[in-house]
C-alpha cells in the first residue's frame, strides 16, 4: 500500500473503542481474552457483524503459538437466511463452541507442547490465551 493511501476498513473498527482496547492486536488481528467474548458478541450483533469463527492463540511478548486445532467455526451463512438471523446464530454457535473448549490453563498446556514454548512458565502461557475471531459484514447487494 502506498504512503498516504487510505487504509482498508477493519470490521473491528465498527466496535466501541472501549472494547477494542481490551484486545491484543497483532498483524491487524485482534486476540480477545475469554472474558470479553460475550461483550464482543453483543457489540458485534448490535452492528450487524457476524462471526465466521476463529482459533485459539497463545500470545506472549515475543512469541505467538497458534492452536489451529482449537477452532470454533459456526455453520456458514445459509442460502436464503436473512442476514440478522445469521448474525445472531453465528455468535450463539461460536460462543457455544468456545464454552466447549478446555479452560485456559489446559490451552496453555497445549501451547507448551509446541516448539519453543517450553521456555515459558505455565502462568505466562495461560495468561497469554487469546481467541481470534473473524468478522463478516452483510454483503452488498
Amino acid at each position: 500500500m502506498s504512503e498516504g493511501a487510505p487504509r482498508p476498513e477493519r470490521l473491528e473498527d465498527r466496535l466501541p473503542a472501549s472494547l477494542l482496547a481490551q484486545a491484543d492486536w497483532r498483524w491487524r488481528e485482534a486476540g480477545w481474552p475469554r472474558e470479553t467474548l460475550e461483550d464482543l458478541a453483543e457489540a458485534a450483533i448490535a452492528r450487524g457483524l457476524a462471526s465466521v469463527g476463529g482459533q485459539v492463540q497463545v500470545r506472549l511478548p515475543d512469541a505467538t503459538a497458534e492452536l489451529y486445532w482449537r477452532d470454533y467455526d459456526p455453520t456458514p451463512h445459509r442460502d436464503g437466511e436473512p442476514w440478522p438471523v445469521f448474525v445472531e446464530r453465528s455468535w450463539k454457535e461460536m460462543l457455544f463452541l468456545i464454552r466447549d473448549l478446555p479452560r485456559d490453563a489446559l490451552l496453555g498446556e497445549d501451547a507448551r507442547r509446541l516448539e519453543g514454548m517450553d521456555d515459558y512458565s505455565m502462568d505466562e502461557l495461560t495468561a497469554g490465551v487469546r481467541f481470534v475471531v473473524y468478522l463478516a459484514a452483510e454483503p452488498e447487494a
